[in-house]
Formats: structure tokens, sequence, C-alpha cells
């Protein structure tokens, strides 16, 4: 997967997160841990 492609689905999650951010901090404290979280879920996505 090229680099650009997996920048693009951190950024559309990024949006995501913004809008639940109360929820993802109480469920995932850790930004850095969420963040791998989201992106593994949106690779497995594309890449199912």
């Amino acid at each position: 997967m090229k680099h650009a492609e997996t920048q693009s689905i951190c950024q559309l999650h990024e949006r995501i997160r913004k809008q639940v951010r109360k929820k993802a901090l109480i469920r995932f404290p850790d930004e850095g841990k969420r963040r791998a979280i989201v992106c593994q879920h949106a690779l497995s996505i594309r890449t199912g």
C-alpha cells in the first residue's frame, strides 16, 4: 500500500475521531494506541 493512501485513510478517520472524541478518550486514553487501532482497522477494510 502506498504511503499517501495510508495518510488519506488516517485523515478520514481523524474526522470520525473528532466527532466521538469523548467516547474514544474513555475507551482508548492513549492517543498513539487509539491511532494504531483505528489505522489497522481501516487497512483491514481496504485490504480485506
